[in-house]
């Protein structure tokens, strides 16, 4: 809250008059954060082959932004070339696709790259 005065300029000090009012400002947050993860490179995460829709592990973001500009989307952007994992929109949780299981004769290990993203317009990467 803030108080503003107005005062007019008579000659005579004693005649001059005054009135306040009262103004609430109210500040809106801007999108000016980037999410970023709170751990950045994880891993190595060891697996069992041969485990049908397993779970990988969880890869929070935090954005300090309030509203839509501080809600997370998680999205797989690499590592991911024969579409075997999902990535949970809202939480970060990395799973293997239902229904399949990795095979180490396949592939041996896999270097996937997570992306968070928040909501603003336009949307900010981490």
């Amino acid at each position: 809250r803030l108080t503003v005065t107005a005062t007019d300029q008579a000659v005579d000090v004693n005649n001059r008059q005054t009135s306040s009012t009262t103004v609430t400002i109210f500040v809106n947050d801007i999108n000016d954060v980037v999410p970023h993860f709170l751990s950045e490179d994880v891993g190595p995460v060891r697996m069992a082959e041969g485990l049908l829709g397993s779970f990988v592990g969880s890869f929070p973001a935090l954005d300090e932004d309030s509203g839509d500009f501080g809600k997370i989307d998680y999205t797989i952007v690499d590592g991911d070339e024969s579409d075997e994992f999902y990535i949970s929109l809202l939480d970060g949780d990395l799973k293997v696709k239902q229904g399949l299981e990795l095979d180490r004769e396949r592939t041996a290990f896999y270097n996937i790259t997570i992306r968070a993203q928040d909501r603003g317009h336009p949307p900010l990467k981490g």
